[in-house]
């Protein structure tokens, strides 16, 4: 009996020693706070955005122009698009991204135009077809966008030279119904 009482004192003072060592983690291990999510920059967020509403999109994208940007997790997105669901599609991709805390849609859609729909068509068609400027609209995700509205006509996205650049606004600006081009091409190289 009195070395029952002293295996199972001694249990207890192994418990005690353990418990002192290990700072008391090995009760308290499993009520401890978790991360949910890794801390995950702006960047990665940004990136994993775009793959994701890449993929929600796909090709049909020329007449649309979205825009994202991200701050301590906050997602905010913004640009101009003729097709609605875009903007949908653009809010489901940014809540399949980790690490965003919010998202903030200041997307606007342009208003329903049977005429800004043609221009759109003219505008592709004169940009795509020219020698100088068609290699921009090759391949599944064009380099350059066309945002129109009320005869309004915006130019988005990148281009090799400044030439380049002045020839895309002024090939738009020769078509019949474009009241004013915004240029906003942005040349990468030279």
């Amino acid at each position: 009996m009195i070395g029952e009482v002293y295996m199972k004192g001694s249990k207890y003072l192994v418990f005690a020693l353990l418990l002192v060592l290990t700072g008391g983690s090995l009760i308290f291990a499993d009520t401890a706070p978790q991360a949910s999510v890794a801390f995950r920059s702006n960047d990665e967020i940004v990136t994993d955005f775009i793959r994701n509403f890449r993929a929600k999109v796909g090709a049909n994208y020329i007449f649309n122009s979205v825009s994202v940007s991200c701050e301590n997790g906050n997602l905010i997105l913004s640009g101009q698009v003729r097709d609605a669901y875009v903007k949908d599609r653009a809010t489901d991709a940014a809540e399949k991204v980790q690490g965003v805390q919010s998202i903030t849609n200041q997307i606007e859609i342009l208003p329903v135009s049977p005429f800004d729909d043609r221009l759109r068509v003219a505008i592709y068609r004169r940009l795509s077809r020219d020698g100088l400027l068609s290699r921009y609209f090759i391949g599944r995700y064009p380099g350059i966008s066309i945002i129109v509205n009320n005869s309004r006509v915006t130019l988005i996205g990148e281009v090799s030279s400044q030439v380049e650049k002045a020839f895309a606004a002024n090939r738009v600006r020769e078509l019949f119904g474009v009241l004013s081009v915004n240029n906003q091409l942005v040349v990468t190289h030279g």
